[in-house]
Parts: C-alpha cells; sequence; structure tokens
C-alpha cells in the first residue's frame, strides 16, 4: 500500500490524519520512507483500538526520557502517541523504528506493536474494518462489549500475518487487542 492509498483509504470517511512537522521529523534516526510517512501522509489522528497520534504532547516527536523522564536507556523511544491506557507509542530508533508501547505501569516494559510505519497504517486499516463489521452485524456498542464474531477475529489474524507476521504473535499488542485481552 502507497502513502497515498493509505490516505485515500483513511479519510474516505471523514476521518483525518495528523502529520507531524519535518523539523520534528528529521531529527529521527529511522529509514527515510518512515519518516517521508509521518509527514505525508501521516498517522491517524484517533483509531482503534484506543490510539491517539500526533497530540500536542507528542507532535514534536520527543523522546521517552524526555517526556516521561524515564532515564537515558529510552532515549531511542520517540513518541508519537499513546494508547488508552496512557502508555507512549513511540518510533525505536535502534530497531529500525518499529513502532512500540512503553507500559508506563509496568517500568516502562516495550511492547510490539508493528515492524514499521506502513504496517502499522495497514493493521489499522485491517483493525477498523473488524470493528465496522461487528457493528454492522451487532449493532454500535458490539464491539465495546467484545462481541467480534469469530470469523472477523479469523480473517484478521490471516491478514496480520500478511501485513506483518510478527505483529500477531502471541503477547503482541494486535494480537491482544483482537483477541479481548487487556495489553
Amino acid at each position: 500500500m502507497t502513502p497515498d492509498d493509505f490516505k485515500r483509504a483513511w479519510e474516505q470517511n471523514g476521518d483525518r490524519l495528523v502529520t507531524f512537522p519535518p523539523e520534528a521529523v528529521a531529527t529521527l534516526h529511522i529509514p527515510e520512507n518512515h519518516r517521508a510517512f509521518l509527514i505525508q501522509p501521516g498517522l491517524p489522528e484517533s483509531a482503534a483500538p484506543y490510539l491517539d497520534f500526533g497530540g500536542k504532547h507528542y507532535i514534536g516527536i520527543p523522546s521517552a526520557a524526555q517526556l516521561w523522564k524515564a532515564g537515558e536507556a529510552f532515549e531511542r523511544y520517540r513518541v508519537i502517541g499513546a494508547n488508552g491506557f496512557g502508555d507512549p507509542i513511540c518510533l525505536d530508533e535502534e530497531s529500525a523504528g518499529a513502532v512500540v508501547y512503553l507500559n508506563h505501569d509496568d517500568e516502562m516494559k516495550r511492547g510490539f506493536i508493528n515492524s514499521t510505519l506502513e504496517c502499522l497504517a495497514c493493521s489499522l486499516l485491517a483493525f477498523r474494518e473488524v470493528v465496522r463489521e461487528t457493528q454492522q452485524r451487532g449493532g454500535p456498542d458490539a464491539y465495546l462489549s467484545g462481541k467480534i464474531p469469530s470469523e472477523l477475529v479469523d480473517r484478521f489474524i490471516l491478514r496480520m500475518d500478511e501485513i506483518d507476521p510478527s505483529a500477531i504473535k502471541s503477547h503482541t499488542f494486535w494480537f491482544h487487542s483482537i483477541m479481548g485481552e487487556g495489553i
């Protein structure tokens, strides 16, 4: 999927993308295509499951060490958003820009989300489809009530295997999200 394809797909129903300032992106030690993705098309302002990107604390892409006063070991993590638990979502500069979260309730333990920003974008689209289909079948509260039909769970797992196989392994963000378990 190209950045333009992602932009079209995400914005088709009025959902917004947030772009990061080029001067902040230029400071990142990640592959060039990842940096370009943050500038254009950007990331969703908000996305299921309970993710927010580019808010006022994250638009400058600070390090987790800076934002959370977490110590020098956390300089490698550049914060781009947060999950619904308030954990920072970061790009790991020492892992080629892998997308991770840091569990602030567990000594900032690193949790894997996706291998790349492009994989994150595809995963967000795939999960959004699960939420939409779940709501179509079971009503507006079906997803929030954890009533995801098993065939949608299976389809999402297969789709994630195509997008980013590492991201759907046991104990990863997407695995817990589709199985209805907390991270």
